[in-house]
């Protein structure tokens, strides 16, 4: 009985898609999609894509960019890619056909950086770019999201002027457009998300007084209109990374840790832990290092312990939480932070076998701040911990793997500060220790 009925409902099912119409089919499959009914959404854009003449490359296009973000869903990211691809060959060169290539490109970087292929994602995201501008009216609020993912990966990669120069013109484009923007329910007005860029922008470029600006503006902007969930965690991210700033800087600000420990206050007042664990982590991480570098190590000790035990297993940052707990370890107790800084590297490592303890076959990632955290951890256990033969031994191995990761995630383009800093350190180390290996 129950083979029959599944029978039956295949053939209505059959009979119903033989006579739908390709709009229907097209609703159905956005639908389906926007339901979350991934599988059903993909069946419906190959029958719809089936139906359509040869000639209608705009609704192909727009078929295979569906089909492209519905395995985006899936985490089948390769697939997402190559679909991604076929709409982007299809999109014509009219307006119509322009706006939606911008807007493949931009959801094409998505899945681009899930594969950690981060610089072909930074790049996906300046070509959505560089055609949504040049369009008379294009989807504003793919602009206006690309304007913001643009100063957060340039941001990421060192690149301040760049990213201050997206931030700008973002904010210049929503405040022009304001009257065309509709937000979904629960999403972040553009002024919020605009003012938390700033904050993290100018908390990297260690700039008190505009990190502090953007604090100011963001409270303004809760004063006008109360923030939402995602409004306030934006808010909460911003108080960490200025309280992150003085801890980075500490020795350019005359009261850094308390500074720190207000703006942590202040940020785990902010966050909604039941909807942001990983925030909350992040904040616990920030903690541990204020206390840290006042030099009160039983706190750290005690806070990273709950840190590593708490977060999630698969959790990217674990590499630099399993760091801070070798630097706590150092210099008193050295064999547990050698044991520490071991963990830390088998965290980085993207092979597909385990990690051998002579390293020799690490695989680099694609992620360029893993090289600064293997070449600054060196530099911290050669200043502190200099004769130790098993942390300077381990020391002289991080410099070279730091230049592997280096060049397996450099892209090519101009060095700024960080990358320079990142391969001056890498080098220098590698001549100093005799680590040519």
């Amino acid at each position: 009985m129950r083979l029959r009925c599944f029978i039956c409902l295949s053939l209505l099912n059959l009979s119903l898609s033989v006579r739908a119409q390709p709009v229907d089919l097209w609703m159905q499959a956005q639908a389906a999609y926007a339901q979350g009914n991934y599988r059903q959404a993909l069946d419906f854009s190959a029958q719809y894509q089936a139906r359509l003449p040869p000639s209608d490359s705009l609704a192909r296009a727009e078929a295979f960019h569906l089909a492209a973000n519905t395995y985006y869903e899936l985490a089948e990211y390769l697939t997402a890619l190559d679909h991604f691809d076929l709409s982007l060959a299809l999109c014509p060169a009219d307006p119509t056909g322009q706006n939606l290539k911008g807007m493949v490109l931009f959801d094409r970087a998505f899945a681009e950086y899930e594969l950690e292929e981060y610089i072909p994602a930074y790049e996906s995201t300046r070509k959505a770019e560089a055609i949504l501008s040049e369009l008379a009216a294009p989807n504003w609020d793919y602009l206006l999201s690309i304007y913001a993912d643009l100063a957060y990966t340039a941001r990421g990669l060192g690149f301040y002027a760049d990213a201050e120069l997206y931030i700008q013109r973002g904010e210049a484009l929503s405040q022009q457009y304001a009257s065309d923007l509709e937000l979904p329910p629960g999403s972040a007005r553009k002024a919020v998300i605009f003012a938390c860029e700033r904050a993290l922008l100018y908390a990297d470029w260690n700039r008190e007084e505009a990190a502090l600006a953007a604090l100011r503006k963001l409270e303004s902007l809760d004063r006008q209109q109360a923030f939402n969930a995602e409004e306030q965690r934006r808010y909460a991210v911003s108080l960490n990374a200025v309280a992150d700033m003085y801890l980075n800087h500490r020795d350019t600000y005359a009261q850094p840790f308390a500074t720190a420990h207000r703006l942590l206050d202040r940020a785990f007042a902010a966050l909604d832990t039941s909807l942001y664990a990983s925030h909350y982590w992040q904040f616990t991480f920030n903690r541990a290092k204020a206390w840290r570098h006042a030099a009160d190590l039983t706190q750290a000790l005690a806070i990273n312990t709950k840190l590593l035990a708490t977060c999630e297993p698969t959790d990217h940052r674990l590499p630099f939480f399993w760091a801070q707990r070798g630097l706590i370890f150092l210099p008193q107790q050295a064999d547990s932070a050698c044991a520490a800084f071991r963990q830390m590297v088998s965290y980085l490592h993207r092979g597909a076998s385990p990690l051998g303890a002579d390293f020799s076959n690490f695989c680099p990632s694609n992620v360029l701040h893993h090289a600064g955290l293997l070449v600054e951890i060196a530099d911290e256990i050669l200043a502190r911990q200099p004769t130790h033969t098993r942390l300077a031994a381990l020391a002289a191995d991080f410099y070279r793997l730091g230049l592997r990761q280096f060049r397996q995630s450099f892209d090519g383009r101009s060095f700024n500060p960080k990358l320079r800093t990142y391969y001056e350190k890498a080098i220098g180390g590698i001549l100093r220790t005799g680590n040519t290996g």
